[in-house]
């Protein structure tokens, strides 16, 4: 049920920013509000906090962002603390940057390698990435798994590519596995 609140919360705060013309704007006021919060935990339990008075909480977020934030996404923020919804801020802000990325045509990629990739074979992965998508620029995250033995996994949304040795391997395995010799 919250998941379904966060998506509906972060989806009006989205399409009021793309009305209003003011999108890469309380985009980067979300960007600076969940560095904020997981650089100071406290912002986010003191507003959080049902015994503090939403008036206190409303004050705290004017004198605390009015000059750094956008005036819509502050009023925001205070709807959420006057329709008991703060709780969802952070799920909120996470829907609502994924909308501005999809929105924009920014895949996040994640890519698992053995080994650390060459910035030659990370340009051409990305640019193979980009011709075969829709997107137009990626956020790209590497990892290094030793356990892969070899090769790529690329996972995209809910897409994966897994191109290991070790999942050929594991895929060998449950082959021979099944066979029963008599």
């Amino acid at each position: 049920m919250a998941k379904l609140a966060s998506k509906r919360y972060s989806k009006a705060l989205f399409d009021l920013c793309v009305e209003e013309n003011i999108l890469d704007e309380v985009y980067s006021n979300a960007n600076m509000l969940c560095e904020l919060i997981s650089q100071n935990g406290e912002i986010i339990s003191f507003i959080k906090d049902i015994r503090i008075d939403k008036s206190k909480k409303k004050d705290f977020i004017k004198k605390s962002f009015d000059s750094a934030f956008n005036n819509t996404f502050i009023n925001f923020i205070e709807l959420l603390i006057d329709k008991d919804r703060i709780d969802l801020l952070q799920d909120i802000i996470a829907d609502f940057i994924s909308c501005y990325k999809e929105y924009n045509h920014i895949g996040i990629v994640y890519i698992s390698s053995a080994t650390n990739l060459s910035d030659d074979q990370k340009s051409k992965l990305e640019s193979k990435i980009i011709s075969n998508s829709d997107y137009e620029t990626l956020e790209t995250h590497y990892d290094i798994n030793k356990s892969l033995i070899g090769g790529i996994s690329i996972k995209i949304g809910d897409k994966v590519v897994d191109a290991t040795i070790k999942t050929k391997i594991d895929s060998i395995k449950k082959t021979l596995d099944k066979i029963v010799i008599n």
